[in-house]
């Protein structure tokens, strides 16, 4: 699904991503082992994609409650991240990095790398925001390393926006 949304991203097809979105989670739905946290998820990741960040803190949110629940620590990740964005979106960076911290020193089988080196990214984000430069770059040096390790072309592209974002907060 995220894969799918992103390739209509980038093409420039925003009015797919609802129906692309509602019929993976009616698919989800009809399965024999359906996932409302799952479902939450998407709904989360797609609301911060159409600039709803009120309804992508939600999903979230109740996403994350029913995924450690359900034992699903992929999406338990990517709940985590979208809740972090959710927060970006909002101002409220404190609590965003909190959630990167989740991201990043989670442990055991939730100790996922590469969603490490997102929590890496969202750190990096919100201490931005607040004007903490040093901090975003070295937040940005931990998710480097990961995501070149994986030859994962895309996180970087993210991560040099990030790098902008920083070098424009450091001239201000």
């Amino acid at each position: 699904v995220s894969r799918q949304l992103a390739l209509h991203l980038k093409g420039g097809r925003w009015q797919k991503i609802g129906p692309l979105a509602e019929w993976s989670i009616a698919q989800r739905s009809r399965s024999k082992r359906p996932s409302l946290p799952g479902n939450n998820y998407y709904r989360a990741y797609y609301s911060r994609l159409m600039l709803q960040p009120e309804a992508a803190r939600r999903d979230a949110e109740l996403a994350i409650v029913g995924l450690a629940d359900a034992l699903d620590p992929e999406r338990l990740a990517g709940a985590l991240l979208e809740s972090g964005a959710a927060a970006i979106y909002r101002g409220d960076f404190e609590f965003a990095l909190r959630r990167a911290f989740e991201l990043q020193y989670r442990r055991g089988r939730y100790a996922i790398p590469r969603w490490q080196s997102w929590g890496a990214w969202l750190e990096a984000v919100a201490r931005c925001h607040l004007g903490l430069v040093d901090e975003a770059d070295a937040a940005l040096l931990r998710a480097r390393n990961r995501f070149e390790d994986e030859g994962y072309v895309g996180a970087l592209a993210d991560l040099d926006t990030v790098t902008l974002l920083v070098q424009r907060v450091r001239l201000a």
